[in-house]
């Protein structure tokens, strides 16, 4: 039997995110407006459904979305296959709302973190890593995959501020998001696992 992307809320995130004291959304790039991501409704409470088969149309063409797309983390591309492996090796989601070739900061938390192998070699045995990545030039992705990423913006109420990190649980309940921060690889690590403390509350 086929999978299906259940749907998610996001109700009590904002309150999560507030207790943990962090400054969200401080830090950021705009895509433009000529092609944002699907607008995402404003209330935390209402869950939005995905078409299931979409995604599994990605599953079936995009056969190397184990394969890390740069160097450092090993990022996922499928967001069935990323929760799939999050729940068998009793992982969270590290979420990663990208604009990976035109956004300065995302460019730079890549550079300045993800890529470092150190990082990935410790972050790994807490995170399975999901890219959500909107590019400058859309048809550089397969459509399955633009329209995974399109649902996953109004799934996670994606607010069109790059990049947005959301932790989530394996089954991709988000209980936390993290931006960038001006950290190296270790601090940033340390950044996140004070976050994954607000897992469990």
């Amino acid at each position: 039997m086929k999978k299906q992307m259940k749907t998610q809320t996001l109700a009590g995130l904002a309150i999560l995110v507030a207790a943990a004291g962090l400054a969200i959304f401080s830090i950021g790039c705009k895509k433009e407006p000529s092609s944002p991501p699907k607008a995402a409704s404003p209330d935390p409470t209402i869950s939005i459904p995905v078409d299931p088969v979409s995604v599994e149309k990605t599953a079936e063409k995009t056969p190397s979305s184990k394969e890390p797309l740069l160097t450092g983390v090993r990022w996922y591309t499928d967001f069935e296959e990323a929760k799939a492996v999050a729940q068998k090796e009793n992982k969270d989601l590290l979420i990663n709302f990208s604009g990976s070739d035109w956004c300065i900061f995302c460019i730079k938390l890549e550079k300045e973190v993800f890529s470092d192998e150190t990082f990935a070699k410790e972050a790994e045995k807490y995170f399975v890593f999901m890219l959500v990545d909107f590019p400058s030039d859309p048809s550089k992705q397969s459509p399955q995959i633009r329209r995974q990423n399109e649902q996953l913006a109004g799934l996670y109420r994606f607010r069109n501020l790059f990049p947005t990190i959301y932790l989530a649980k394996p089954d991709g309940t988000p209980y936390a998001v993290a931006e960038y921060q001006p950290l190296g690889p270790t601090e940033y690590l340390e950044y996140l696992l004070r976050i994954r403390q607000y897992r469990n509350r």
